[in-house]
């Protein structure tokens, strides 16, 4: 080769990386190329304007710098290439929480904890939680309304196969175990769709859960959608509008909510999914009964408030997202529920529904039962929660005085491995729902 044409080579390299230097400020600047913004939880650093104070005092300096470390051109891709490295190369995730399993199924930790008993708040909390919640219901009842408790199905709990061996196993002494069997014993209207789900596996004929999200499939949660339309109808005897699926797309390509934790990944390459289901949907309003819902509900719900269920299905449906932000059913604005008038709000709907899967329940219902407790004691002149835990402490007493039903309670206690008193109070507790 000669000198002239090694002297071309070495300034068009030149050239290319003199480009590519500047290609994030060409991009930060002009916003070409176009570069796909990262998914999930992402931290937002806007730019602080210049003041003369916090330039002397270097704040300007140290705000600056974040900014543009966060925001210089093609970042994302980069973050993205770094990402995929690591993932590919050593098996590691950058997203927060989230644990890859075996055969790439992807979970959160908290899914994974809820079903190995880690994160267990303990029979007396979710006993007491309850019976807030029998409380709430018995109450709402008298104004002619009805509270549902939905227990959403976890994926950990689904797919315990894929779960890395590190993490342990099942335990029974779990927070879903504990409010499944208080919430049958009490009388509280509920679903558990997590047994639901689990006796499914495998008999549906398309997935209930996505490999590499963490909700329930799109087809998942229209079955449970139905099923929670049908359990309100039989509460309220009321003939709500019919969901009828029109068509169903059975397709490799992930839509809607079935990937989601692979989003939060921000890699290059997609990973290995099966197929996937998308029933198409539509709502038969024509001579049908509406109802206010309120749904106090973790993530599991919002599938279910972006196809509609609340405004066609229901009237006014709002979404109080972890009894901390407010969606109202046109989802234009949001609000906090500090800002809520919850008197009037309790006063002008019909069902109040509260919703979280299993890697939620150690936080549920997120002072939603102590908030509702507080309008009923001050609106109408009671203590819901002294006056239960009352009848609770007399049928105790009753208990007590019959030496026979003593006897059949200390043996219960015994072959529970319980304190009598403990056991004496569910038996109270379970007498008092009958």
């Amino acid at each position: 080769m000669n000198t002239q044409k090694q002297h071309i080579i070495l300034r068009i390299l030149l050239g290319l990386t003199i480009l590519l230097l500047f290609l994030p400020l060409i991009q930060h600047s002009i916003g070409f190329p176009n570069v796909k913004k990262l998914k999930g939880a992402i931290e937002k650093v806007d730019y602080q304007s210049f003041t003369y104070a916090d330039w002397f005092s270097g704040k300007y300096s140290k705000e600056t710098d974040h900014y543009f470390n966060n925001n210089f051109g093609i970042r994302s891709d980069f973050v993205r290439l770094d990402n995929q490295i690591a993932y590919s190369l050593f098996d590691e995730v950058r997203a927060q929480n989230v644990i890859i399993g075996k055969e790439n199924y992807l979970y959160e930790k908290n899914y994974i904890d809820a079903y190995t008993g880690k994160d267990y708040i303990g029979e007396a909390s979710i006993t007491t939680i309850v019976n807030d919640l029998k409380t709430i219901q018995d109450s709402l009842q008298g104004l002619q309304k009805e509270l549902l408790i939905i227990l959403a199905p976890g994926k950990a709990t689904f797919f315990p196969e894929y779960i890395p061996d590190e993490f342990g196993s099942k335990s029974d002494t779990s927070n879903y175990h504990s409010f499944a069997l208080k919430l049958k014993e009490q009388n509280v209207n509920h679903i558990d769709f997590n047994a639901w789900f689990l006796a499914q596996k495998g008999k549906k004929d398309y997935p209930l859960f996505p490999k590499t999200g963490i909700h329930w499939s799109h087809y998942g949660m229209i079955l449970g959608m139905d099923s929670i339309v049908h359990k309100i109808e039989e509460l309220t005897q009321t003939d709500l509008p019919d969901i009828e699926t029109t068509d169903i797309e059975y397709v490799d390509e992930r839509r809607r909510i079935d990937d989601d934790i692979e989003q939060a990944l921000n890699i290059f390459k997609k990973l290995p999914n099966y197929k996937m289901a998308y029933p198409q949907i539509q709502f038969n309003k024509k001579g049908k009964d509406r109802l206010k819902l309120v749904s106090i509900a973790d993530s599991f719900f919002w599938e279910m408030f972006n196809v509609g269920v609340t405004d066609s299905i229901f009237l006014e449906g709002q979404f109080w997202y972890y009894f901390n932000t407010v969606y109202p059913d046109e989802y234009k604005q949001s609000t906090s529920i500090s800002d809520l008038n919850l008197l009037k709000s309790i006063e002008s709907t019909d069902v109040f529904m509260m919703m979280a899967t299993e890697g939620n329940l150690a936080h549920f219902p997120w002072g939603a039962d102590n908030e509702f407790l507080k309008i009923f004691q001050k609106k109408y002149s009671f203590d819901a929660r002294k006056n239960y835990k009352k009848r609770i402490e007399k049928m105790k007493e009753e208990i007590r005085s019959n030496k026979d039903w003593m006897q059949y309670i200390q043996q219960k206690a015994k072959d529970k491995n319980i304190e009598v008193d403990s056991m004496l109070t569910l038996d109270a507790i379970y007498m008092i729902n009958q």
